[in-house]
């Protein structure tokens, strides 16, 4: 039987917590933080600015699906495609649909709300009217939706769910590849979506959501891929390595993932002043330097015993069991909060109250939608499936 990396579910539930504090954090909680507080949660080069760095975050989130929907392929040289499909509907659209739903359930409680100066655009321009047209994108899921007008962290299932149709392929022709024409490619994707940014070929409404921007984070599950097939030569060549040299590798695994803005920032000072680029192409070039922070964490989630053990733990395990509802739910949940409540209870309370409030629903989510979805999905494909999906991590 096959280990499980459960060390890579409680990445998975780290980094959606990171998300859910960077929006209550950013969205509400910045306005009533006193002053030394917020500098240390925003600042470009505070440490501590990592628990708001939910795009990085995001960034995790790929990589770990492209690892874990690699692994079968690999092992195996070929792929059932319709019973992958078929398992990858359930795994994340019916708990994505069931989200929209409750989502827009909370949005008829509250649509007439009026804008809070002191919070962000993100919860005051969320909810304000929400047309047919647009409930229509969030079901199709597949076009340049208006991402930020039902529940703004969708974005970035879009782009998971468009790249889940056609990741086996890539994988497939990338398997027998050497490694730098694999991240040749990726980067060449990348490139597509950058010029994009600058061009206009196509755009979206709200958070980036174009097919494009798909191509740019395609070459994170290629990264994904890459890991996962050289899973066993980077575990002995880590695990040969001194200790001082590991304890560097961590360092520069945070140092990658939480301050990769911060080389963005200097080089678009300097290129404004020859041309003017979006900045969107800047943060896309700065979630390549993300991307050698995630790998780095990956490479110690899977190659440190003390890692290993930390991150089995039940807490981070629980929280990688509830991760995929918990990225999904927390959002409306907060501006259901806010929306209802604001001024009659301190904004304080009222975050975390969100907060735990989000963790519950995630985990009811998570027991009475996704895992009977999962279920169903493995049913319905059972007699086709070849390979056990036992000993893989959960891939969101």
């Amino acid at each position: 039987m096959k280990e499980r990396l459960a060390q890579l579910d409680s990445l998975r539930g780290i980094a959606a917590v990171i998300v859910v504090l960077t929006h209550l954090i950013a969205n509400a909680l910045i306005a009533v933080m006193p002053g030394f507080l917020r500098q240390a949660l925003t600042a470009t080069l505070s440490p501590f600015s990592v628990l708001t760095n939910g795009r990085a975050a995001v960034i995790s989130f790929f990589i770990l699906s492209g690892f874990v929907l690699s692994l079968p392929i690999l092992q195996e040289g070929r792929i059932h495609y319709s019973s992958y499909l078929v398992r990858r509907f359930f795994r994340l659209y019916i708990p994505y649909l069931a989200a929209i739903a409750l989502s827009l359930i909370f949005y008829s409680l509250c649509r007439h709300h009026l804008p809070i100066g002191a919070l962000s655009d993100d919860v005051n321009h969320t909810w304000l009217s929400i047309h047919p047209s647009v409930i229509w994108e969030h079901i199709i899921a597949v076009g340049s939706i208006h991402s930020s007008e039902i529940d703004v962290v969708i974005w970035s299932l879009v782009h998971e769910m468009r790249i889940s149709i056609v990741f086996p392929f890539v994988v497939l022709l990338l398997k027998d590849a050497r490694w730098f024409y694999s991240i040749a490619i990726g980067m060449a994707l990348s490139a597509l979506g950058i010029a994009n940014s600058y061009f206009h070929w196509q755009t979206y409404e709200g958070m980036p959501t174009t097919l494009f921007d798909s191509l740019h984070y395609l070459n994170f599950f290629i990264i994904g891929m890459l890991l996962a097939k050289h899973r066993m030569a980077i575990i002995r060549f880590y695990t040969n390595l001194s200790r001082r040299i590991r304890i560097g590798v961590l360092a520069g695994a945070f140092i990658f993932y939480n301050y990769a803005i911060a080389p963005v920032i200097v080089l678009k000072e300097v290129v404004s002043k020859h041309a003017a680029i979006e900045w969107a192409s800047y943060m896309m070039l700065g979630e390549w330097i993300t991307a050698i922070g995630v790998i780095g964490f990956i490479v110690i989630a899977l190659s440190s015993a003390a890692a290993k053990k930390l991150l089995t733990r039940r807490a981070p395990l629980f929280l990688g069991n509830i991760s995929y509802s918990l990225y999904l739910y927390h959002f409306p949940i907060m501006l259901l909060l806010i929306f209802t409540l604001y001024g009659a209870v301190p904004l304080t309370l009222l975050m975390g109250i969100s907060f735990t409030l989000s963790i519950g629903i995630s985990y009811i989510s998570y027991r009475w939608i996704e895992k009977p979805s999962i279920a169903l999905g493995r049913f319905l494909t059972r007699e086709r499936k070849k390979t056990t999906e036992a000993g893989y991590p959960a891939a969101n």
